[in-house]
């Protein structure tokens, strides 16, 4: 049995177009999820990267800084893929 082309890779249909062989144009939902990623991303990732005090010796944000930011992310659906299965 071969896989539907147009609903074997994701959730949402990729559509066809007849003459130049794909169209990706982003669905409404998708495009949801990307400009409220975008927005949490400069509203809450890159202040908290942006202030070296946010720093360990080490170079990397401490679990206890993100913590809040990993909170909030899941609260308004938009938690990693890989989160969301565990």
């Amino acid at each position: 049995m071969t896989a539907d082309p147009e609903t074997a890779y994701c959730a949402d249909p990729v559509r066809l177009d007849k003459q130049s062989g794909m169209d990706f144009t982003l669905s409404p939902g998708i495009e949801n999820l990307r400009a409220r990623t975008r927005a949490f991303i400069e509203d809450n990732v890159l202040p908290l990267e942006a202030d070296p005090e946010n720093f360990s010796d080490h170079e990397n944000i401490p679990l206890a800084r993100l913590a809040p930011v990993r909170w909030q992310w899941g609260v308004i659906g938009i938690r990693p893929m890989c989160e969301r299965y565990r």
